[in-house]
């Protein structure tokens, strides 16, 4: 802390009388240019001169201040800490603050670091008080600033260890099946042609899905507002697709999952993917049932579709339920499962994006249902 410097001139030693003479212009001259921001008043507070850096240092005016304008009249939301203190030094104390907030009646708040010292009369009793102030509210408001800006920082930083995670767990699946489908493609590149062909086109998708998804998951990771791409398909060919990416996740949990013909939608469709993927995921990795099952069912309204995701999971406590869409929170620990993909929080703002919102309804031990809108395009009215 930068200590404010003490006139020795002034410091218990400035020689006060009574009505002291204010027109002697080289006293005034000596005070006002004083290198420090420091007022003097009489011990009724009233005020009888101060320093030009005083008035710089503070939002008082000097030509609006006159000799023996009271204290209080000239600051009238003064604190009564700042009273109380006034009263300890007129009975002879010196005191001094490094940081003192004064929360003003505008709302606005000033840092101030202050000195205050009795003023001696040549006969040893007390004529009033010196006060040296500097406000130190730039720099408060830089410190806090900077706060701010760590906090964010290690915030960013920390997303950005979770979005990397996510990615990663969001491309695994589509390279295991591309893995598992070269093999295959291997052992029947001679023998069946047809075969081949089938096997070489979910390659293909696989890996045009994984390109759209480094794209759009790079370019959604910033959380401003980002151009969407809309476009008509039909939401029935994103849920089989995904079910092919998806069968060794499926195979692995003894999953059923049914789903009646979906609708036709305009939106993005990689992003609506990932909405999805993440939906179905969450369902099997959290559900520990023998036989997890998801069903995928819409509703048509007069302006949006309404589409469900309705799982027989273990559900998620009200609390919970609350907080999922929350940026990567988890319903369940982290260590029962890898991860949720770009999150509920993602899913969540892509289905802003588009217009429509995204909620869940659950009960424990029965299941849970997640919900999103979409808004109809105009081939639809």
């Amino acid at each position: 802390m930068t200590k404010i410097s003490t006139p020795k001139i002034l410091y218990n030693k400035f020689p006060y009388k009574k009505g002291i003479d204010l027109h002697n212009e080289k006293l005034r001259r000596i005070i006002e240019t004083l290198p420090v921001s420091m007022v003097v008043f009489d011990k009724d507070l009233r005020f009888v001169i101060a320093s030009d850096r005083f008035f710089e240092n503070s939002p008082l005016q000097k030509d609006k201040i006159k000799p023996l304008d009271h204290w209080y009249s000239i600051v009238p939301d003064m604190p009564k800490k700042w009273k109380l203190i006034h009263q300890r030094c007129l009975k002879g104390e010196s005191l001094k603050c490094d940081e003192d907030p004064f929360y003003r009646k505008d709302g606005s708040i000033e840092w101030w670091r202050w000195e205050v010292v009795p003023l001696y009369e040549a006969d040893k009793t007390i004529g009033g008080l010196i006060l040296y102030a500097e406000s130190i509210t730039e720099q408060k408001t830089t410190e806090k600033n900077l706060r701010q800006m760590l906090r964010r920082l290690n915030e960013s930083n920390n997303g950005l260890s979770k979005f990397a995670h996510a990615c990663a767990h969001d491309l695994h699946a589509p390279l295991r099946t591309m893995s598992n489908y070269l093999q295959l493609l291997h052992k029947n590149l001679l023998n069946d042609n047809r075969k081949t062909q089938e096997y070489y086109q979910v390659i293909m998708k696989n890996a045009e899905y994984m390109s759209t998804l480094i794209h759009k998951t790079l370019q959604y990771s910033n959380d401003s507002q980002e151009e969407i791409s809309k476009t008509w398909f039909e939401m029935t060919d994103i849920v089989e697709n995904l079910l092919i990416i998806l069968n060794d996740d499926i195979q692995a949990k003894n999953a059923k999952i049914s789903w009646e013909k979906l609708p036709k939608i305009f939106a993005d469709k990689v992003l609506i993917y990932q909405v999805v993927q993440n939906l179905v995921l969450n369902a099997l990795h959290y559900n520990d049932s023998k036989i997890p099952i998801l069903k995928i069912f819409f509703e048509e309204n007069s302006n949006h579709w309404t589409l469900a995701f309705q799982d027989n999971g273990p559900g998620i406590n009200k609390i919970n339920l609350s907080k999922v869409f929350r940026a990567y929170h988890r319903a369940t620990p982290e260590k029962k499962c890898d991860g949720l993909g770009l999150g509920l929080y993602k899913c969540k703002k892509i289905i802003a994006s588009h217009g429509g919102r995204m909620w869940g309804e659950s009960e424990l031990n029965k299941g849970t249902t997640f919900y999103f809108t979409l808004p109809k395009g105009k081939e639809d009215f």
